[in-house]
């Protein structure tokens, strides 16, 4: 999915039930020992503005993270990219 906003490409990350990255988001933030508001104030700083509800959803796999989200959650996590993504297996190949 593509969306143009002030003239630059955002790329998002779609999630659902089976494929998402919510689980591994919540781990992350408890790990660092951060609260959904914290983080929310850690995004801002970055100049991205996510409320605490739109952060919940992220955390729930009812919200398409954009790429450059994923990045600042990586800074405020302290973490790897392949972190975000693990315990996620593909489906096995239907023969």
């Amino acid at each position: 999915m593509e969306h143009y906003v002030r003239g630059d490409l955002v790329q998002k990350l779609k999630q659902d039930n089976e494929f998402g990255i919510g689980q591994n988001l919540r781990r992350l933030r408890i790990r660092k020992g951060l609260t959904q508001v914290q983080v929310v104030a850690k995004l801002d700083l970055y100049g991205i503005e996510v409320g605490r509800v739109t952060y919940n959803k992220m955390e729930h796999n009812y919200y398409s993270i954009r790429i450059k989200e994923l990045m600042a959650l990586k800074q405020i996590f302290e973490c790897e990219f392949n972190e975000f993504f693990e315990g996620i297996e593909l489906p096995e190949v239907v023969k």
